[in-house]
């Protein structure tokens, strides 16, 4: 059994990839994301602020139910940075019920963060709704835990990054942006992780 060969979909199996900043947690996703999307089934990216914020605007125009209805609709959804925001008491209800709609429909979630579960208490509330939201998502649930590894994110070096600004490369027709592209696996148990991706 291998994620890239996307049986979680059919599982209804959550996959939640912890880590701190920089190792390629929304790489591997977005990874995951792009072969599902390839592959026929529906599939939606949101920076979970930014998904925070369109659920609080659909509450002023009553469009909340049909936003709620077509997010819990897609086949998988990949919310990035869980950690990075700041919720209202309405943001987390609307939260808390589109996880809910998706738990109840077998729809899996992939979730990037830098927390781990029981710091999720720290940035969201009331601890019950936590908790709630907690059970329904590890019940059927894949946790990766990167622990280990420098940040992908390094300066590049003056004469490299002078080099790239003075000869950009060509973009052809079809190519995928970086974000699509899975960065290099890093040694957190690296060779299972290795083997959940990519061994047949």
């Amino acid at each position: 059994m291998t994620l890239a060969g996307l049986g979680f979909i059919q599982r209804a199996e959550n996959i939640v990839f912890i880590g701190p900043t920089g190792v390629g947690k929304t790489g591997l996703a977005l990874s995951l994301l792009r072969k599902a999307l390839l592959q026929g089934y529906r599939g939606k990216f949101y920076k979970v602020q930014d998904l925070m914020d369109q659920l609080f605007d659909s509450l002023a125009d009553r469009s909340s139910p049909r936003f709620l209805k077509r997010l819990a609709n897609y086949d998988l959804l990949l919310l990035d940075e869980l950690g990075y925001l700041t919720l209202g008491k309405e943001q987390m209800n609307m939260f808390f019920r589109l996880m809910d709609e998706r738990y109840s429909k077998n729809k899996p979630t992939m979730i990037t963060t830098n927390l781990e579960y029981d710091e999720w208490y720290g940035i969201l509330e009331p601890a019950q709704m936590v908790a709630a939201l907690l059970d329904r998502l590890k019940h059927h649930c894949v946790t990766i835990s990167m622990i280990e590894g420098d940040t992908l994110r390094r300066p590049e070096p003056a004469a490299t990054s002078a080099k790239n600004r003075s000869h950009p490369p060509d973009k052809a027709e079809g190519t995928l942006p970086s974000a699509f592209l899975c960065p290099p696996l890093l040694s957190t148990d690296s060779a299972h992780l290795k083997g959940l991706f990519f061994l047949a």
